[in-house]
């Protein structure tokens, strides 16, 4: 029986080929156009969280200079409107801050400070090169805090701190920009009027808003004296685990802020820029379904104007239905199927057309990394059923009315 009636609506459908496509192409396109954006915001909150998860790590803590109102610990304990309670000040945040901390907290693993300015280094060998880099001061701690490491040689002791010497470790960037592929340990670089040794390069790492690559690390003292420079941009702590995060994160607050007398800093977790990611990325699919819906509801229009028009052209065929014992439910039930599968059909162009922009999106930018998830298919399907049932219900109604007597009348 079921098979049997989408027998009929195709036919039916194939009967009025121009009519039938035009309503297609309408459903298609606001499919297409609903399944691409939120496939892109889906890949780039993946894409960002992945960056947060990998560049920070999930048990990091971050120190940062400035204040919050209503005497609030994170810029992200609000939510959005948190940011707002945020106000920036110059940085107080010192070394001596990581060593009260490692000492007093045990639910904190280990913690490096991170001094920074740009400077330009220059390579004086057989081929000269320059280059600008983010000069960073810190601590041997600094790659056990990120799980970073350097890929050649091996990153600085605590005997380089001691001395004061005048060692670097290169990030991967730098590195290609004065060496390319030759090797750059055991070289010496010009830093500041100073002559440098490279002991090490770092691997290649990418986080938001922290620019590994282009850094150039020395010891945190030698910075100090070649910078004038006393506070830390940024203080960095590695929790004993997840667990611990909370614990630790209200311990470093407490012990900053009693050395400083204020709270001149806030803190940052990772799982809360996770958080903001997601809500922000929450509107932004909220916004653009509320977009691509109203062009989704002009499409079930069109199926509401096809199938009147077409009950108003088959009003005699209804009536010998009618007359040899169709019931009112098989009159209901043809005129729904077509209209379910003409929003069916316009469900599938739709998503072959997605598919194909965002290809289209993936080849211009590859980074991006777009792909269609799993759940937005299925929804796709159930949502081009309801779409079928809710504006094909209008016109299955009106064909049962149809009375059979006046239907044989009817030219």
């Amino acid at each position: 029986m079921i098979i049997k009636t989408i027998k009929i609506s195709l036919k039916s459908i194939m009967a009025n080929k121009s009519r039938s496509l035009l309503c297609i192409l309408g459903i298609s396109i606001s499919v297409a156009s609903i399944v691409t954006f939120i496939s892109l915001i889906y890949s780039f909150n993946s894409s960002l969280i992945k960056h947060i998860e990998q560049g920070l790590g999930t048990q990091q803590i971050i120190v940062a200079p400035g204040k919050m109102l209503n005497a609030k610990q994170s810029i992200l304990e609000g939510g959005l409107s948190g940011i707002n309670s945020y106000k920036g000040i110059n940085s107080t945040l010192n070394t001596k801050d990581v060593e009260a901390v490692l000492q007093n907290v045990s639910s904190v693993e280990t913690g490096a400070p991170q001094y920074e300015t740009f400077a330009r280094v220059s390579f004086s060998g057989k081929t000269k090169a320059t280059s600008d880099v983010i000069l960073t001061g810190t601590t041997p701690a600094y790659t056990n805090t990120f799980n970073y490491f350097p890929i050649e040689g091996h990153f600085f002791s605590q005997e380089d701190m001691k001395h004061k010497k005048n060692v670097m470790v290169l990030g991967q960037k730098v590195k290609e920009d004065l060496f390319g592929d030759s090797p750059a340990v055991g070289n010496k670089l010009a830093l500041l009027g100073e002559e440098f040794e490279i002991i090490g390069v770092m691997t290649s790492k990418a986080a938001i808003g922290l620019n590994y690559n282009d850094r150039v690390y020395i010891p945190v003292a030698t910075f100090q004296r070649l910078t004038n420079i006393d506070h830390a941009s940024l203080l960095f702590f590695k929790a004993t685990s997840l667990e611990e995060m909370v614990i630790a994160e209200k311990a470093i607050h407490g012990i900053i802020a009693k050395a400083h007398n204020s709270s001149d800093f806030i803190t940052i977790k990772p799982d809360e820029l996770i958080s903001l990611i997601n809500q922000i990325m929450l509107m932004l699919g909220g916004l653009a379904t509320c977009i691509t819906g109203i062009s989704l509801i002009t499409g079930g229009i069109g199926i509401v104007n096809v199938m009147l028009l077409s009950v108003q052209q088959r009003i005699r065929e209804i009536g010998l239905r009618k007359s040899v014992g169709a019931r009112n439910i098989h009159i209901l039930a043809q005129f729904l199927t077509e209209s379910i599968v003409l929003s069916f059909l316009g469900n599938i162009l739709g998503l072959l057309m997605a598919n194909l922009c965002i290809k289209l999106i993936n080849w211009k930018i590859p980074y991006l990394a777009i792909e269609i998830p799993l759940r937005v298919l299925e929804y796709s399907l159930v949502f081009s059923l309801l779409i079928g049932i809710i504006f094909g219900i209008l016109p299955a109604l009106k064909a049962t009315r149809v009375n059979p007597i006046e239907s044989l009348r009817h030219e």
